[in-house]
């Protein structure tokens, strides 16, 4: 394994994909990219009659602090784990187009991307990047549940645990 792709968006779940992506390019001796995708705001609409809210333009600044943040991670990363760590950040309205496509750049050997676990209906409307970037992915995907679904005990966990 030459090199690893991981999808940062600064959520909570980021930790845990860190976690994954360092742990693996540390067995590995791979170099890990991280990539960030600022997805500009979406105008609101407050009903059919009611026009688009303007959004003002704040992807100059949104791109700004994600390069600020994803620049310190590099930091982190590299000084506390001694692998070498290159960023990206770009800008795109799907996340997981944005991440193919960066994929298809670099030729990652694997993928590492966070779930965040908004069930059933949050995929229905929002879709997931998750879900995107499993099924369209030409490299192999490791996805890292969110500390919500981590914390999740399998059905019948409790009764059927053994006793110690």
């Amino acid at each position: 394994m030459k090199r690893i792709l991981a999808c940062i968006d600064f959520s909570p779940v980021t930790a845990p994909v860190l976690d994954a992506a360092v742990e693996l390019a540390q067995a590995t001796k791979a170099g890990l990219t991280l990539i960030h995708v600022v997805v500009p705001p979406t105008p609101v609409s407050y009903g059919e009659f009611a026009p688009a809210m303007p959004v003002p333009d704040m992807l100059p600044e949104m791109r700004k602090a994600a390069i600020v943040q994803m620049q310190r991670e590099q930091a982190r990363l590299e000084s506390e784990f001694g692998i070498k760590v290159a960023t990206v950040v770009v800008d795109g309205s799907q996340p997981s187009t944005a991440v193919l496509e960066e994929a298809s750049r670099i030729e990652p050997d694997m993928i590492v991307v966070g779930s965040h676990g908004h069930g059933l209906f949050g995929r229905l409307l929002l879709g997931s990047t998750c879900n995107q970037i499993v099924h369209h992915s030409r490299w192999p995907v490791l996805v890292v549940p969110s500390v919500k679904v981590r914390e999740l005990k399998p059905f019948g966990a409790k009764r059927f645990a053994a006793k110690v």
